[in-house]
């Protein structure tokens, strides 16, 4: 798509149209590569289709790493401005997604740890995802008591650096992510 799509999709929310839900949730689940262009299709579903989104959760819960990457755009959303239509999407989600997603640390806070069945998924998550998004649960994962050792049994690990953000602090990690 253009490169103006992202800006298309924020004029579409201001005269949105019922039958804009199809394109919206193709567009959601195709996951692409601009991260501004996530960001508007997230604002879209927040705003004017829950549907679409709850729907897009449901329909990417088969791969990990597609279903925490829309969990870290949503919570990207969340920390804009739409923090109650997301939490109206939340309570729809799986009870491990809701807690993935209380979990992600804020400028001030650092993440917190998860729960087993959490960090499991996660864990899987983590094998194929995109560096934004490892960047983005890694400190989770480590709140949780992951070490980079159980990460490279895992088969999260290949060469590539990360860099997080804790609160106050940026962390450059020299982690190895398989994938």
């Amino acid at each position: 798509m253009s490169v103006d799509e992202g800006a298309a999709w924020e004029a579409a929310l201001k005269y949105w149209d019922r039958s804009f839900d199809t394109i919206l949730a193709e567009r959601i689940r195709a996951q692409p590569g601009d991260d501004r262009l996530r960001r508007a299709l997230i604002d879209c579903a927040c705003a004017a289709a829950p549907a679409v989104l709850i729907a897009s959760f449901k329909a990417l819960e088969a791969s990990p790493s597609a279903f925490v990457q829309l969990l870290v755009d949503v919570r990207a959303a969340h920390d804009k401005r739409a923090s109650e239509r997301t939490r109206s999407v939340l309570k729809d989600l799986p009870s491990e997604a809701v807690e993935i997603f209380n979990t992600f640390g804020s400028e001030t806070d650092a993440p917190s740890a998860v729960g087993k069945t959490a960090l499991a998924f996660l864990e899987e998550g983590a094998v194929r995802s995109a560096p934004g998004v490892f960047a983005a649960i890694i400190p989770i994962m480590m709140a949780s008591g992951l070490t980079p050792a159980r990460l490279s049994a895992a088969g999260c690990l290949r060469a590539r650096t990360v860099t997080t953000r804790l609160p106050r602090q940026r962390w450059r990690l020299p982690l190895m992510i398989k994938g």
